[in-house]
């Protein structure tokens, strides 16, 4: 019996600008591409400022995305400007759109999900440092440090009566709060409950272009910040509709194209490049926006042995040290993918 062999993931890379432009064609509005894991940044919106100056005000507008997270402050930024040039916004999630990411989503009239595609949480994550004296820290325990979500705090009461029965009476809350104000400087707990009240303002403004009522919208929000026990689920297509997002399955067509925009991205995106202004300093691209005649990625310098040796006496490398680092418009040509070995998906790149 003759067998057939499946091709996983394509040896040969769809030009991105391609699968934008069937999309478009198929969707009959403008198609953008914004992905990956830098894309949350003061540079990514002047630069998508500058593509909705040239594309102008559009009365749908389509946005394909992919992102594991950044500054949520950045992502209400950017998705409220998006919103000031469209009255429509249809968002197509490629692979997975978490926290600072799916903050962002919550703005689309229109969410469109293939069965790979994921959003995550949104409840805020802190610095675990700033809930210990670094000071006293040895250098190997500031590297083990992880971040704290607000809700691990949000929580803790909870958890005390429903593991230990404590936390009844008022003399054993105020004893539940003296001991996380040992642990914890009071400022920083403030800080915590000012960014779980953050959060919940930008999601619900973000909610309110497409969802009229408030209930709703309070319902999404106190979810997506409280309603799951890992900052780290994968919200799917059905979960989202429960929740009451606008959400949809991608059609056979779109789903195609998202795929070709997923192996591009995560090839593209894995090259180690040497920028020729400055040779001696390697950089990956840490995020792409494509659009019908325009392109951008962000530079993301890198620290290989070789680099540290030449530059700065082995000193670790420092923005200012290498000012040309960020976006950058380029021409599509420069987003072409020469033959080489193939390049799987990497869940831990976090395209």
């Amino acid at each position: 019996m003759e067998r057939v062999m499946v091709e996983l993931y394509p040896t040969k890379h769809l030009h991105p600008a391609i699968s934008l432009k069937k999309l478009s064609c198929q969707r009959q509005h403008p198609v953008l591409l914004l992905g990956g894991s830098s894309v949350f940044s003061l540079q990514t919106i002047t630069f998508m400022y500058a593509l909705l100056r040239q594309l102008g005000p559009q009365e749908a507008l389509d946005v394909v995305f992919q992102n594991p997270g950044g500054d949520p402050m950045l992502a209400r930024r950017l998705a409220i400007l998006l919103r000031t040039y469209t009255r429509h916004l249809s968002i197509l999630v490629l692979h997975e759109a978490r926290s600072a990411g799916a903050l962002f989503c919550l703005a689309a009239d229109e969410l469109i999900m293939s069965p790979l595609s994921a959003l995550g949480p949104i409840d805020p994550q802190m610095p675990g440092s700033a809930t210990n004296n670094s000071d006293s820290m040895e250098e190997g325990d500031r590297s083990s440090i992880r971040n704290i979500a607000t809700e691990e705090v949000r929580l803790f009461r909870e958890m005390a009566q429903s593991w230990f029965g404590i936390g009844d009476s008022i003399e054993e809350r105020l004893s539940l709060l003296h001991t996380f104000s040992q642990r914890i400087f009071p400022t920083t707990l403030t800080a915590f409950y000012r960014a779980d009240q953050q959060m919940r303002q930008a999601a619900e403004e973000l909610l309110r272009y497409h969802q009229p009522d408030a209930a709703v919208r309070q319902h999404i929000s106190n979810q997506f910040i409280g309603g799951f026990f890992s900052h780290s689920y994968a919200i799917h297509y059905e979960e989202a509709r429960e929740l009451g997002l606008p959400a949809r399955h991608t059609t056979t067509a779109e789903e195609d194209c998202l795929w070709h925009l997923l192996t591009w991205m995560r090839a593209y995106c894995s090259e180690i490049r040497f920028d020729t202004a400055q040779p001696e300093q390697p950089f990956t691209i840490g995020a792409v926006l494509v659009a019908n005649e325009f392109a951008a990625y962000d530079m993301r310098p890198i620290s290989s042995p070789q680099a540290i040796d030449t530059v700065a006496g082995a000193i670790p490398f420092r923005r200012k040290q290498f000012p040309g680092w960020g976006w950058r418009q380029v021409a599509l040509a420069a987003l072409e993918i020469e033959s080489r070995e193939l390049v799987q998906p990497d869940e831990g790149r976090g395209l």
